[in-house]
């Protein structure tokens, strides 16, 4: 069984959005000392959730849709071996990156309520401290449900070869299942309840700030990265309505309605792990810049006027 050609472009898309997102973060890393911009809380927190981001999508990508394609068959080449450690490890690793990137995702939302309703000050409230103990929760907070149920020996996990679709099949009881679907979908949920809060509170202030006819151009800076997170929690929204599903369709025992669901939305994680990288390229004046530079035009560009492009976001 191979992949489908309607899933061929969005994996195309998810790789060059790899190569762009990689570029971002060099650009990121490489010119924060020169841009107050770059240097700040949220390009902090776009560079450690793309290790989420990244490894969610490469993950996704080998042990999911490789093996649901066919494309690990090679490996698992023992047909009557369940090769349970690493159906273990495989479930484990899935939801495990999935909930770190739905944190990340409130870190987000949070962040840019700050930087609308607090300008001044905002970057106070961010300090390398809190977000160092704010990131330790987000890696480590998911390890609790995830290792409760991968480490359950109670619990049946396998990777099936299933011979006339020429396929590998992650296979669990049906409570692991149930329980994997609660987890993922309360999670996922979750995330977009605080999210919508935080969201809703940081147009608000938006409204109210530009009644005031006298925005300055700080606040439109922060105003362009709340649309580049904005953009990326849309998705997020798609992705929780798919949960929902799934919660309902594992609930009434519909495990074939849940094997297409997941068919059909394995575009939607690409999309969910790679959309960070466009939603800066189309919003962040300093990140587009900051490209031009890093791709060779440095030649043809007076070094201080570039300094100070990146200071000013263009």
């Amino acid at each position: 069984m191979g992949l489908p050609s309607w899933q061929l472009p969005v994996v195309i898309f998810g790789v060059i959005s790899l190569f762009m997102y990689l570029l971002i973060l060099m650009v990121i890393c490489r010119y924060r000392k020169r841009s107050s911009a770059l240097a700040g809380s949220f390009f902090l927190l776009v560079l450690v959730h793309s290790i989420a981001d990244i490894s969610m999508f490469t993950e996704f990508n080998i042990l999911m849709r490789g093996r649901k394609f066919g494309y690990l068959n090679f490996i698992f080449t023992d047909h009557s071996n369940a090769y349970e450690g690493m159906a273990r490890f495989s479930t484990w690793l899935h939801y495990y990156l999935k909930i770190v990137v739905y944190i990340g995702h409130v870190f987000f939302a949070l962040n840019r309520l700050t930087a609308i309703s607090h300008p001044v000050n905002y970057e106070e409230l961010w300090s390398r401290n809190r977000l160092y103990i704010a990131w330790f929760f987000q890696w480590t907070l998911p390890l609790i449900p995830t290792l409760t149920i991968v480490l359950d020996p109670r619990r049946y996990f396998a990777l099936s070869y299933w011979k006339e679709d020429g396929m590998l099949r992650l296979e669990n009881d049906d409570a692991t299942t149930q329980d994997l679907a609660y987890v993922d979908g309360v999670c996922c949920l979750a995330a977009t309840v605080f999210c919508i809060i935080f969201y809703c509170a940081t147009f608000y202030n938006i409204s109210a700030q530009l009644r005031k006819r006298n925005v300055e151009r700080a606040f439109l800076l922060e105003l362009r990265l709340v649309f580049a997170s904005f953009i990326v929690f849309m998705l997020l929204l798609l992705n929780t309505f798919a949960q929902v599903l799934f919660v309902v369709f594992t609930f009434r025992g519909q495990s074939e309605a849940v094997m297409v669901l997941h068919s059909v939305t394995y575009p939607l994680i690409d999309m969910l792990c790679m959309a960070q990288p466009w939603a800066l390229l189309l919003t962040s004046s300093q990140v587009r810049n900051g490209l031009f530079w890093l791709c060779g035009k440095k030649n043809n560009t007076n070094s201080s006027t570039h300094e100070a492009i990146l200071r000013n976001g263009g």
